[in-house]
């Protein structure tokens, strides 16, 4: 039982090579040539102590932000987020996998509940909220260079459930304002369904002896470098809650993260 809950897999990745081409294999060397270049690969993304933070605190005496009201989270809210978190995924930097969560007894999931409530209500975050566990993935048998490896980041499932109730608040203000293009990352509009219209689209055509031209663009590290000024100023003029914003903008402001290369962290 305690093996099914807390067991995780342990990352273990070869050596690899450091700016001049020279290959590395001690731990504590690969160590800090992956943190090396995660700092490089983030310099200047992070929220901390930039125009953002003035940005952001100018929001809540603009107009239209005077009346904005906390609307506590209710419990069927954290029971449905709760519910909604997915079997045997790895854990976060706590541990705990959703399992346990959703096994816990009734006082756990209360306690947990009233710190997701006050943690909402006031926009302070615990540690584990904001830390993250990244581990590298190889896109390609011997990848050597750290380019070559997609870094998946681990967060705890309980911040999960306070996000995934956010993502249920903000959702339907977000999807107000999307075309009916635009596929992936939105329910019932996936990539699949755009790949069955495109191919719906192309014979057509093909029966009609036309030509058809498709522009394929693929963003290097599009999430990593997202404009957090622009994004923050946007979900304000989409109608996003201030209390919302500010607890997104704290996560991000306040994020941290801990590489775990061959057991070394």
């Amino acid at each position: 039982m305690v093996k099914m809950f807390f067991g995780q897999h342990k990352p273990r990745a070869g050596g690899i090579e450091d700016n001049n081409g020279r290959m590395l294999y001690e731990q504590n060397d690969v160590a800090k040539r992956w943190k090396e270049y995660l700092e490089i690969l983030y310099k200047g993304e992070t929220l901390r102590e930039n125009e953002t933070i003035e940005s952001i605190k100018e929001d809540k005496s603009e107009e239209g932000d005077e009346d904005d009201e906390i609307n506590p989270i209710m419990r069927e809210e954290f029971d449905k987020a709760l519910r909604s978190l997915k079997n045997k995924k790895a854990a976060g930097i706590d541990g705990i996998q959703a399992e346990l969560w959703k096994e816990a007894g009734e006082k756990v999931k209360r306690e947990l509940f009233q710190i997701i409530k006050v943690i909402y209500e006031t926009g302070e975050l615990p540690e584990d909220y904001v830390k993250s566990l990244i581990i590298p993935i190889p896109k390609k048998t011997a990848a050597k260079k750290c380019e070559e490896y997609r870094t998946i980041s681990l967060l705890s499932h309980a911040s999960k459930i306070l996000t995934k109730i956010i993502f249920k608040r903000i959702e339907g203000k977000i999807e107000q304002s999307l075309t009916e293009d635009q596929f992936g990352f939105r329910r019932n509009m996936g990539t699949r369904e755009a790949i069955l219209a495109l191919r719906i689209i192309i014979q057509k055509r093909i029966r009609k002896d036309k030509q058809t031209f498709i522009a394929f663009v693929d963003i290097e590290k599009a999430f990593d470098n997202v404009n957090w000024k622009v994004m923050f100023k946007m979900m304000k003029r989409l109608g996003i809650k201030y209390t919302d914003r500010k607890l997104l903008y704290n996560l991000y402001k306040d994020e941290f993260a801990i590489i775990w290369i061959q057991d070394v962290k």
